[in-house]
């Protein structure tokens, strides 16, 4: 029989005091901990030891530190040195255990400022729906994951504050909607409203009274531009045609010049490349011939 290398070491103990709370990871729900109490307490302990640094950070595993600890049972952990935040994050970035809020979190605690604004907005507004707050901030409907996950969000302090006064005007109307007899998604409509907003020839008074008042009789929606249709339809509810907005055309608009600029930015990224990687080509040549 071949002989296994052993790799690493697994240590036992029961005095829960010396492990600590690494500062960046995310808070442990209620829920969880108690179904790994429910498993242990069903089929038993299956050993999955912990993972520490050096400074007994717990890295992966609190939610199982925490149970064993209410069990009064021994904890297995495994010690590897210089594990920090980085790996924590990394460990955990494509697994189900981690949500977004829980990456939010973690960065802000570590001192990121951008992540520090967003999170300011999510406990604040739109009940920190992170589609809403990602509207209010960058003018799209779907926050940006991969950024989040990967530590590397922009948030400038200017777009925050720009973000404030559209998630200022949803609030009241947030609050006093019954969702459960909306013909949509909620989240969606208060998009549309966001963008909405920004339109100097929108009426803001209006279109929040036509919400409240005529929305539930709205045509169903499923897309963006759905509900931005029916919104309209509402908004115009008893205007002459002289008088009526044809919002969901403007955002049709700026969702076209956007997207122009968009393509040209990563045409003009794509030459940037191309143009380097030719001048790297010339100067390799050069150096050989120099040879």
């Amino acid at each position: 029989m071949e002989e296994k290398e052993k790799t690493y070491s697994v240590y036992v103990t029961k005095d829960y005091s010396i492990f600590k709370r690494l500062i960046g990871n995310r808070d442990i729900p209620e829920s969880r901990i108690s179904k790994i109490v429910e498993s242990i307490q069903t089929i038993g302990w299956v050993h999955n030891p912990i993972i520490v640094n050096e400074k007994m950070e717990v890295i992966d595993g609190q939610g199982r530190l925490t149970a064993l600890q209410r069990l009064k049972m021994p904890v297995e952990y495994i010690i590897a040195e210089g594990a920090g935040n980085k790996e924590c994050i990394y460990m955990n970035m494509n697994m189900v255990n981690w949500k977004l809020p829980d990456f939010i979190k973690s960065y802000a605690e570590q001192g990121n400022e951008n992540y520090q604004r967003l999170l300011g907005l999510m406990q604040k507004y739109a009940n920190g729906n992170l589609d809403i707050i990602s509207t209010a901030v960058y003018r799209v409907s779907k926050s940006k994951h991969r950024d989040i996950k990967q530590g590397i969000l922009q948030l400038t302090e200017e777009q925050a504050k720009a973000a404030i006064p559209r998630l200022e005007y949803i609030k009241p109307i947030l609050e006093e909607l019954d969702e459960k007899k909306l013909p949509g998604s909620v989240v969606t409509l208060m998009q549309t409203l966001i963008y909405y907003f920004d339109y100097p020839e929108v009426d803001k008074e209006r279109l929040k009274y036509s919400v409240e008042k005529y929305i539930y009789n709205a045509k169903p929606w499923v897309l963006n531009t759905d509900c931005e249709r029916e919104v309209e339809n509402a908004y115009n509810y008893g205007l002459g045609l002289e008088k009526k907005i044809f919002i969901a055309h403007l955002v049709k608009e700026e969702r076209m010049r956007r997207q122009v600029e968009l393509n040209n930015a990563n045409r003009e990224r794509a030459f940037a490349r191309t143009q380097k990687g030719v001048q790297g080509f010339i100067d390799s040549t050069n150096n050989k011939e120099e040879e």
